[in-house]
């Protein structure tokens, strides 16, 4: 009975041979396949672990970035806070040349005009306006030049001041 159901399904004997071989072909392929896919799960596994040393090489960069931001950001607000103290040191240091040069009177209207300049541009104007003040100072203009204390020598008087002064001193 099984003889007559294999020959209705055309089974043959000699066929399972031949499987067999092919098989063990097979068998033999899924072997070499099974070596690559542990091999790959090792270099999987391996990777993985890379990432991870990545990951946590990140994270502790981004926070000594972080730190150096912060820290930029202090010495940033230190260095604008010593350059605005030096330029109100240099501005007082200034007036101050400005006053010693020509007067308290003049030295807050000539101050807002040359404060802006460069240091050489403004030692020049400095220089200029104390010589300016000194030469003012030194010239006839503005030195009195009066009358001296004495008084002047009585001269003649005419025949009308006499009138006039007999008339009016009574």
């Amino acid at each position: 009975m099984l003889d007559k159901l294999k020959k209705q399904l055309g089974i043959k004997e000699s066929a399972t041979d031949v499987d067999m071989a092919a098989f063990e072909d097979i068998k033999v392929q899924f072997s070499q396949l099974q070596e690559q896919f542990t091999a790959q799960g090792t270099e999987l596994a391996n990777l993985v672990a890379q990432v991870a040393t990545f990951e946590a090489e990140k994270a502790a960069l981004e926070t000594a970035l972080s730190t150096a931001i912060e820290h930029s950001q202090a010495l940033e607000a230190s260095a604008k806070e010593v350059a605005d103290k030096i330029l109100a040191d240099k501005m007082t240091e200034r007036k101050a040349k400005l006053v010693s040069a020509i007067g308290t009177d003049k030295a807050d209207a000539a101050f807002e005009a040359v404060k802006g300049l460069e240091d050489a541009a403004f030692a020049a104007v400095v220089t200029a306006m104390a010589t300016s003040v000194e030469v003012e100072a030194k010239s006839e203009l503005f030195s009195e030049t009066g009358v001296a204390g004495d008084a002047e020598p009585k001269s003649e008087m005419t025949a009308e001041e006499k009138i006039l002064r007999e008339k009016y001193n009574q």
